[in-house]
């Protein structure tokens, strides 16, 4: 089989998938992504390595030939990235329509950050367009279960849609850490970390107040962020204030470091309004570091088995208690631990490309796709688990 990604940049959240799916299933795997990755350097990203995965730069490649080419094995599927809305993208899947090459695409929920007149004009237009879009696609990876739900609400066919997400790699948790700048770390007995840019959307100051309502409480806790962003100034101005020494910041560092910084905290929280997917959750739960996740990120799908709490994003004291099970209540932390460590076998990337090939398959030949992991009970993967180990 042979698949081409067509990314807007070659993105260390998806390089690790595209990489174990080239390297440990023989798939010829193309990727056609812009490679200066820009601002995103800023946030301690670089250029991540994809091979065996062939590299295309979009900026030079004919894709209509490589189309052509790559598609000339009926064998053999495109999957577009933000379909719907880049032109580039746009165009060429079309073209796959035309040609009857196989194609998919990957995307998140549309219109979610749209006003509410908005929403509901964009549920009605891809209603309307529902049929003329989903008729050539063989396969739709969705970022998340409620981008599943939201595509069948406007009558997508259920067959065709994959809960899906972001699978990055972190460097082993066990490995040293002496070469990370980890001083700032408080050593106060629960440590709450967050890691992501300083910005409105990700609500961190939510996070220092439910923490400050701990501390007036009595709770020995503290909080690192590690990031910056426009309300860097005004979210270390109120950290200080409410937290005192418990609260410490550091510059973005470069994402090797990440799990060496996750593995000196005992939790990780995201409290963001919104967002596409949240992959610190994925590079949490492979360090064994349980997670507190707003139900605004589709990356709270992978907290279903335990390995963290979803809090509603709607409610400040829903974040609050949440981090109060963690702090109070020592068997619900430990057990999240256990299931974080449980679950990192379904979402290495490793893990991720298996499936992925499996789904590819059997998009091209009609069969149904494969359920995903974080959509079964925890008693279903334990069975499944089970019954593999049975033959070891």
């Amino acid at each position: 089989m042979k698949v081409i990604f067509w990314h807007d940049i070659n993105s260390i959240h998806h390089a690790p998938l595209i990489e174990s799916l080239a390297k440990n299933s023989g798939v010829e795997v193309h990727l056609v992504a812009n490679g200066d990755i820009g601002s995103r350097t800023e946030n301690g990203w670089g250029v991540p390595e994809i091979l065996p995965a062939i590299f295309h730069e979009r900026s030079q490649t004919d894709p209509i030939s490589l189309l052509n080419k790559v598609h000339i094995d009926r064998e053999s599927i495109s999957i577009f990235s933000n379909p719907h809305q880049d032109v580039y993208h746009k165009k060429l899947w079309k073209y796959c329509r035309h040609k009857r090459y196989a194609y998919g695409f990957q995307q998140a929920r549309p219109g979610k950050h749209s006003t509410y007149l908005g929403r509901i004009m964009r549920h009605w237009y891809y209603r309307f367009n529902a049929v003329p879009r989903t008729k050539g696609v063989n396969i739709i990876l969705c970022n998340g279960t409620e981008c599943v739900n939201w595509l069948l609400s406007v009558g997508y066919p259920r067959r065709k849609l994959l809960p899906w997400g972001y699978f990055p790699d972190v460097l082993s948790c066990s490995e040293d850490s002496s070469d990370a700048d980890v001083s700032s770390l408080n050593n106060s007995p629960f440590r709450f970390i967050y890691i992501g840019r300083v910005i409105e959307l990700k609500r961190v100051e939510w996070i220092i107040d439910a923490l400050a309502d701990l501390v007036n409480e009595g709770k020995n806790v503290s909080l690192t962020i590690v990031g910056d962003g426009d309300f860097s100034q005004r979210v270390d101005e109120q950290g200080v204030k409410q937290l005192g020494s418990s609260y410490t910041r550091t510059s973005f560092v470069p994402h090797k470091d990440i799990g060496k910084y996750l593995r000196l905290a005992d939790c990780l929280v995201l409290a963001s309004r919104s967002d596409e997917w949240g992959a610190v959750i994925n590079e949490a739960i492979l360090c064994g570091v349980p997670s507190i996740c707003s139900s605004a990120c589709n990356a709270k799908d992978l907290l279903s088995t335990g390995s963290g709490i979803v809090f509603n994003s709607a409610r400040k004291s829903s974040l609050r208690a949440a981090m109060r099970t963690f702090v109070s209540d020592r068997d619900a932390y430990e057990n999240a631990i256990n299931e974080c460590l449980n679950f990192q076998r379904h979402i290495s990337p490793a893990a991720a490309a298996q499936l992925l090939e499996e789904s590819l398959v059997n998009s091209l030949h009609g069969k149904p796709l494969p359920e995903v992991p974080w959509a079964q009970t925890k008693a279903a993967l334990k069975q499944k688990h089970d019954h593999l180990n049975i033959g070891a």
